[in-house]
């Protein structure tokens, strides 16, 4: 299986462009940091969301697949940089209508260790901690 995602750009590097794959299209932009716009997702903005959307759609298949409900399923990924490297810390929080926290706690420890965007990173160097939070109600 092939996909491809194009890649279109104007106005230089105060310009913006955009990523598009079939009907779908984010804005990119070279960050304010280095003299960009800003207007627009950068690099390791796309980076982090890559890892982030990956962890979020396991999740919710571990969740379903263990038949754990969930009311509402969300992640924050925050982005650090520094002289170590790149860490992204994923801000996990589920609400359940009953406590299962042990239950989520293991569907959330699945999602990092299944996650193949994250290994991919973690392999590169890339630091990924998760820190989760599961409430009742």
């Amino acid at each position: 299986m092939s996909d491809s995602i194009q890649f279109t750009w104007a106005g230089g590097s105060k310009g913006k462009g955009q990523i598009d794959f079939g009907t779908y299209s984010v804005d990119i932009a070279i960050p304010e940091a280095l003299r960009g716009s800003g207007e627009g997702f950068g690099p390791k903005e796309l980076l982090a969301s890559a890892a982030q959307a990956c962890f979020g759609t396991t999740l919710v298949y571990a969740l379903e697949a263990r038949k754990i409900e969930t009311t509402d399923v969300s992640v924050t990924t925050e982005i650090t940089t520094n002289e170590t490297g790149l860490l992204f810390i994923h801000h996990i929080k589920v609400l359940t209508p009953t406590d299962l926290t042990d239950e989520v706690e293991r569907a959330i420890a699945y999602s990092d260790r299944k996650c193949d965007v994250g290994n991919l990173l973690k392999s590169a160097g890339v630091t990924i901690n998760v820190e989760s939070e599961i409430l009742v109600g």
